[in-house]
């Protein structure tokens, strides 16, 4: 999935943007350390750096104003000033006025919807397509009763899928996974704290995920270049427990589904 940097407009409007999280994971093998460092600095410090001037960045970071050019480059952006853009953006968001629960579920729909629009899924119907088997893993009980509910529908295209119930199964399941085979992996935070040895197993076998998770700065995304994104806004941020819907994961499951399907409807005469 490729943006650019026109494409980060204000989400308050309805409209889905490309966060700094996003836009580290897709450049993420890109950056070297400084870069790395100057991001964690960033990211830590979103309301400040808004308003500082490049010089006075580069000595928070103790990195040079041209590094600080060659690392917003990186990214996508034109320079320090569209950097500077999309934090305000975002900060606007988490700034705003708490909007109806329902207003809510409805942008975040038509954020994934614009997000759907925007992905081209050849890659991904056709590494479906020619995987000898497929795996899939929801982290959640959520993610994996949607997992569940999305290998029961690509049955219908004679796609059987091969469900992880828990991380330990996922662990015990790398010895007797093989190249040709595919893993899909739906996750909210894309955190991989606890399957880290799994996912390094996995790309060491030469093994492609599929990774779905919701707009973060995630380890999971940045290990694949196969990935789809969702957008979820919780419904009580900043409380312990968060209340999350994930109706925008069934969706993009479903997208995905249904590009398949397209696909293989596309095949000629005979083939199937």
């Amino acid at each position: 999935m490729i943006f650019t940097a026109d494409y980060v407009t204000n989400y308050g409007k309805g409209v889905a943007y490309m966060t700094l999280e996003e836009m580290i994971n897709q450049n993420h093998g890109k950056l070297n350390e400084n870069d790395k460092l100057a991001l964690s600095y960033i990211m830590k410090n979103k309301s400040e750096c808004q308003g500082l001037s490049i010089s006075e960045l580069s000595k928070r970071c103790m990195i040079s104003t041209a590094s600080i050019i060659r690392l917003t480059q990186k990214l996508g952006l034109s320079g320090y000033s569209e950097l500077k853009y999309v934090l305000r953006s975002q900060l606007s968001l988490l700034e705003s006025p708490s909007l109806d629960t329902f207003d809510l579920l409805t942008k975040d729909l038509d954020a994934t919807v614009k997000l759907m629009k925007s992905v081209n899924f050849s890659p991904f119907v056709k590494l479906i397509d020619k995987a000898d088997r497929i795996f899939a893993y929801g982290t959640g009980y959520c993610q994996r009763n949607l997992i569940k509910e999305f290998s029961a529908r690509m049955v219908s295209c004679s796609k059987n899928i091969f469900l992880i119930p828990a991380r330990h199964e996922l662990d015990n399941q790398i010895p007797y996974l093989k190249e040709g085979d595919l893993i899909i992996i739906a996750s909210y935070s894309g955190e991989i704290a606890d399957y880290s040895k799994s996912i390094h197993a996995l790309n060491l076998l030469n093994i492609p995920i599929i990774s779905v998770t919701s707009f973060s700065k995630n380890e999971l995304a940045a290990f694949t270049p196969y990935n789809l994104y969702y957008q979820t806004t919780p419904l009580t941020p900043g409380e312990t427990i968060q209340r999350v819907s994930y109706l925008t994961l069934n969706l993009v499951l479903e997208t995905l589904y249904r590009r398949y399907l397209e696909y293989i409807r596309s095949w000629p005469a005979g083939k199937a």
